[in-house]
């Protein structure tokens, strides 16, 4: 039917079946009638639903366009042109991590990690097959939760589910020589039993050059520091006890660059805790923000600004000199079905990325390109939202970039692990990696050097 559907009284036209239906009363329709008085009503509701999602979409898409002001800014170079190489020896990745070398850490084997040291290789045309990646055996197999490199001292750590008390931790130093290497094991550790019984550890983070710290793990059952004098592993918070807020299934970890004594740490309560590592508080004696559902990931951003993503769609910004300092909620007896964590009454946050898409993920990749402005975030997909977003990290809203947008290499109930910006090219935006049944690498040109 050409032109305009006109309306009928009496009768309903159907566009997938591209036909008119007349409307029964619901009270002499049939039990089998698809088109009863409320079948009606509902039908028209969803219809106006889906008609005002995709003008939505469609006018979010027309607001996105390169902006003129942009073309002689460094994000000029990310919305300028884009290539894709891969490298499909891997297959699935976790972390990633670097600075004068950039590091891609994938799941080979349950027990072995990889890195690609694409730094003493730029030059024009890097591609990612030319990129050297070294292997770093971790021993003990089990699920990976984390991984985390420290830089300064080149040893990394690796984190899984393990069924013991005595592992779950693996520190190695990183191989040096630019062969293939299969290191040892190293230094194994576990939580043990002083927090209880059947602790998983889930996350990790490298402390700064001054710490004393080498690194922090975030458990089921709290935070564990490990020292770098003689790898001594303690927990810093205190034992779980019913009614109290001390912190448990801990998912995200950062330092503060500036005050390396400075944690900051959340989880599945949505509590992030900023703890002074010299005279640790926890309970309602902490320093904390609420955050409006469960943390997966925190990232400084500058002296006073966090970003924090989470659970609920739940990405956004705070500035740790203006918030509230919440008083911690009534306890409640537990519910017979879990639900989401949903704070009521959440900090107020100074940026939100309402296009973000995570209901449920813990495990998804997240980075930060401070340069140009980027923000690049695996997230749940569908039809509308992509398996990987790049946003503007000041502005909060997304940015077009049509061949990420497509990224398809993975399947339809999981989300992309890893992501990161990496400076693989002199005089160049940074390129972007993408870990996911294989490793991806994404640039921006604006012309034919990668082809």
């Amino acid at each position: 039917m050409n032109g305009q559907i006109r309306e009928i009284p009496g009768y309903y036209y159907d566009k997938l079946k591209k036909k008119y239906f007349k409307v029964q009363t619901s009270s002499a329709a049939p039990a089998s009638s698809a088109y009863s008085s409320l079948d009606i009503k509902r039908r028209k509701l969803e219809d106006e639903r889906s008609e005002a999602l995709a003008l939505g979409i469609a006018r979010q898409k027309g607001l996105i366009q390169r902006s003129s002001g942009l073309r002689n800014s460094p994000l000029s170079e990310l919305l300028a042109g884009e290539n894709v190489h891969s490298h499909r020896d891997v297959a699935q990745t976790f972390v990633a991590v670097g600075d004068s070398y950039f590091t891609v850490c994938a799941n080979l084997n349950d027990a072995t990690h990889i890195y690609g040291d694409a730094m003493s290789n730029r030059r024009r045309g890097l591609k990612v097959e030319d990129i050297f990646w070294s292997h770093e055996y971790f021993g003990d197999p089990g699920e990976s939760t984390s991984l985390s490199i420290n830089k300064a001292h080149r040893v990394a750590a690796r984190t899984w589910l393990a069924d013991t008390s005595h592992a779950g931790i693996s520190i190695i130093s990183m191989a040096s020589s630019r062969v293939e290497s299969y290191a040892n094991v190293g230094v194994v550790l576990g939580p043990g039993i002083s927090q209880g019984h059947e602790v998983s550890v889930y996350s990790s983070t490298a402390a700064p050059p001054e710490s004393n710290i080498l690194f922090a793990f975030g458990t089921s059952h709290g935070i564990m520091t490990v020292d770098k004098r003689d790898y001594d592993a303690h927990f810093i918070s205190p034992k779980p006890v019913l009614h109290e807020t001390y912190p448990t299934d801990i998912f995200a970890l950062e330092f503060l660059s500036e005050s390396p004594s400075i944690l900051l740490s959340g989880g599945r309560r949505g509590i992030l805790n900023i703890t002074d590592l010299r005279l640790p508080k926890f309970g309602s004696n902490a320093d904390t923000i609420r955050h409006p559902s469960s943390i997966t990931h925190i990232r400084q951003l500058d002296f006073h600004r966090i970003l924090v993503s989470g659970l609920n769609s739940s990405l956004c910004q705070y500035d740790l000199r203006f918030r509230k300092l919440d008083t911690p909620p009534t306890p409640t007896p537990p519910r017979k079905k879990p639900r989401p964590i949903q704070n009521p009454n959440p900090t107020k946050s100074i940026l939100e990325y309402p296009e973000f898409h995570n209901t449920a993920s813990i495990q998804h990749g997240l980075d930060i390109d401070s340069e140009t402005g980027a923000l690049a975030v695996g997230q749940e997909h569908d039809s509308v939202h992509p398996p990987v977003q790049i946003f503007s990290l000041h502005g909060g809203h997304t940015l077009r970039s049509p061949r990420v947008e497509k990224f398809d290499m993975i399947s339809r109930d999981q989300v992309v692990k890893c992501v990161q910006w990496v400076e693989d090219v002199e005089n160049r935006a940074k390129s972007l990696y993408i870990g996911s049944n294989g490793i991806w690498r994404y640039a921006w040109t604006g012309d034919d050097d990668f082809d």
